[in-house]
């Protein structure tokens, strides 16, 4: 109910003595002009009678009036009711998204204590007094400059070629698969990783579920906390690991490699990897039939 009808709903009532007084006027004054040739009487019956026919005239009057004051303030009453729901169902709905907004942020911190509790020991047959223990995010990256061939495949550029050219065979690609599936089952990936890899796949499921049509927003707030060694990482895992085809969709979905380094890592992973992966998908071209 807003400002306006309030004061036409008060400024009712007040209106009713105006309408009897109005209206009693208006009756005598009828009565007098029609009956003014007659001589005044003193009996009762005579007034009983003009009392009736005041009442008589004046009664529907009020009702009609009160009626409509009655029909009045239950119209008021049910827009503000309707207001009132409507406020109710907003601030549920605010509600609503202000949950799922913070359980996406716990899986962050969940993301973050999972990066804080990586750590790789390089050398770990090394002396004490030579060991290094790396954490965090740069546990990521100790291990990939320890990896060897995976470390220099992130640095190569040009010397892998697309196989989406005409004149080079599949071998190539192949090969350089092989290569790098070996090298990342010799440095034990997944025995380092795996909590790791596991969180950012819950993150990006959930992230639908949680947020619907926010999801891309707030996935770009996630993205934007992933390092260079860490979309290397990343991108390594859904093109080597096996089972990581089921995470491709997501990963499609959000671009999740949009921002990996050029090199000839993304171009063979671009070779094997949905488009969608590294640009978004409204980007993509669409394929020729």
């Amino acid at each position: 109910m807003n400002e306006q009808q309030s004061k036409e709903l008060e400024r009712l009532p007040n209106l009713l003595p105006w309408v009897v007084g109005i209206a009693v006027l208006l009756l005598v004054g009828a009565y007098v002009w029609t009956f003014n040739q007659l001589p005044s009487s003193e009996s009762p019956p005579a007034w009983g009678s003009f009392g009736d026919y005041v009442g008589g005239l004046l009664n529907p009057l009020v009702s009609t009036f009160t009626l409509y004051v009655a029909v009045k303030v239950w119209q008021l009453q049910k827009v503000e009711l309707q207001q009132t729901k409507d406020e109710l169902k907003k601030q549920a709905k605010t509600a609503e998204q202000q949950r799922q907004e913070q359980r996406f942020f716990d899986l962050l911190n969940v993301y973050y204590k999972t990066v804080g509790s990586l750590h790789v020991v390089p050398n770990p047959y090394a002396k004490a007094d030579q060991k290094q223990t790396f954490t965090g995010k740069e546990a990521i990256r100790a291990w990939l400059s320890s990896s060897g061939g995976l470390w220099e495949f992130t640095r190569e550029k040009g010397s892998y070629v697309s196989r989406s050219a005409n004149d080079i065979e599949h071998s190539q690609s192949v090969e350089t698969m092989k290569r790098m599936l070996h090298e990342w089952e010799a440095h034990q990936a997944t025995e380092y990783f795996g909590a790791y890899l596991r969180t950012i796949e819950h993150i990006l499921m959930e992230a639908e579920h949680l947020l619907g049509t926010q999801d891309l927003r707030y996935v770009g707030l996630f993205k934007a906390q992933l390092s260079r060694t860490e979309l290397i990482l990343i991108g390594f895992h859904l093109w080597l690991d096996s089972g990581a085809e089921k995470q491709w969709k997501q990963a499609e979905k959000y671009s999740l490699l949009s921002h990996l380094p050029s090199g000839d890592l993304r171009v063979a992973l671009e070779d094997d990897l949905p488009p969608g992966v590294f640009v978004p998908q409204t980007d993509v071209p669409a394929k020729c039939s």
